[in-house]
């Protein structure tokens, strides 16, 4: 789940610091649909910086229950930079919601020449309440003091650290300091350049605290990237649905070298399909959960193929028919694991398999980005960012399967 989320008040900004993230290795998505959004950094636009400061917190504190997890350490609370909005209002709601130890504010773009100095934000070195976005028709900047800002929308109590404090490595105190604290506090951080920022980023990853992190894309583009990536690589989920002989040993070949594997019974899938479905979800799952690649096979080996054929017979349906069934049942698996967990990436076995997936993912098509090994492409779904492998049951050499999930764990 994501260590970091970004939660921004309009669209343009949520792409201007997403970028910044994505440039770092990150896979990172915008949700426009208003529902969870599976990568590395999910954005979230709430489109609320010209709403009533309410609507903005109902909209922030939505946007962060629904988004954040267990594993979230940081709530990016993405802001205009000359702080135009409702500054206070998202931020109290984002650390309500979040439930945070410490707000820092590091709000400074200096390749834009936005700067932070004394609390004060500086456009170009003029106070921001003294230039046209002082006028704004929509969001007008009364104040150029950043603790005067948030103090007209919440009484979240404030303290800036000065560019002196900054350089001197101090900051990793005063964090400290306020988050020792009965409530929450916020820290103002002056910074002029991208060495401050890379400073203040830091000292954020120091912390280690639930932390609100209020800026741009300038704090964004120096954050460490341990705050919102996994320094050990992302499980990969193979649906192995192919009963030929090759992916069978390709499979057990991997097990000698720890993939894990939870079998499911095709009669199962045919007669028992939602309470099987429901016992594989929760044991795939709890590999995927517990940082280890999972391969699902509904045949272990030949003598399976021949226990399938033999049910046909007896039931008197075809083998395409439970074929189907598997294929179908593979798909809404492997959609529900896709959204619900990051993952390195995803190998099918068998195209019926991937063509299942892709219908319960609703994609249009598979865009091909490359080969892994002969005859074995490598892209993504186009409604999904996952990277996806597929590959014919018979292809490849007894080791495929095992270069297939090491390729994509190095791409992650």
């Amino acid at each position: 789940m994501p260590k970091l989320i970004v939660i921004a008040d309009d669209f343009t900004g949520s792409n201007d610091t997403g970028v910044q993230l994505a440039k770092r290795g990150a896979t990172v998505a915008v949700a426009l649909a208003g529902k969870p959004i599976t990568c590395d950094i999910p954005v979230i636009n709430t489109e609320s910086r010209a709403t009533a400061p309410e609507i903005s917190a109902q909209a922030v504190k939505a946007a962060v229950r629904g988004n954040a997890s267990e594993d979230t350490k940081v709530v990016f609370k993405k802001i205009d930079s000359t702080f135009r909005g409702n500054i206070g209002a998202e931020i109290e709601a984002a650390t309500t919601a979040f439930e945070a130890e410490i707000i820092i504010v590091a709000g400074a773009i200096p390749a834009a020449g936005r700067t932070t100095v004394g609390g004060k934000c500086l456009v170009n070195g003029v106070p921001v309440a003294e230039t046209e976005f002082a006028s704004d028709p929509k969001t007008p900047v009364k104040s150029s003091l950043i603790a005067e800002i948030i103090a007209s929308q919440s009484a979240l109590p404030c303290r800036n650290v000065s560019l002196v404090q900054i350089r001197a490595g101090q900051l990793n105190t005063e964090i400290e300091g306020a988050s020792n604290t009965a409530a929450p506090q916020v820290i103002i951080a002056d910074a002029e350049t991208e060495d401050d920022l890379a400073i203040i980023g830091k000292a954020i990853e120091a912390a280690n605290k639930k932390t609100v992190l209020v800026g741009a894309a300038g704090i964004a583009g120096q954050l460490p990237r341990s705050l919102f990536m996994n320094t050990n690589p992302l499980p990969v989920l193979v649906l192995a649905g192919s009963m030929s002989e090759v992916t069978q040993n390709q499979v057990q070949h991997c097990q000698q070298s720890g993939l894990q594997t939870v079998d499911i019974d095709a009669q199962d899938i045919y007669r028992h399909h939602d309470r099987t479905l429901a016992n594989a979800l929760e044991h795939v799952a709890s590999v995927i959960k517990a940082g280890k690649s999972c391969a699902v096979r509904t045949a272990a080996d030949q003598a399976e193929r021949q226990r399938a054929q033999a049910f046909c017979e007896q039931q008197g349906i075809s083998g395409t028919e439970l074929g189907n069934a598997v294929a179908g049942f593979l798909g809404k698996l492997g959609k529900s694991l896709m959204e619900s967990y990051p993952l390195s990436g995803v190998l099918f076995t068998g195209g019926d398999i991937a063509t299942a997936v892709a219908t319960e993912i609703g994609a249009d098509g598979y865009v091909i980005k490359g080969e892994v090994l002969p005859c074995i492409p490598h892209g993504h779904f186009t409604e999904h960012s996952t990277k996806v492998v597929t590959k014919a049951g018979g292809f490849g050499s007894i080791d495929a399967i095992e270069k297939i999930i090491s390729y994509l764990q190095e791409k992650e």
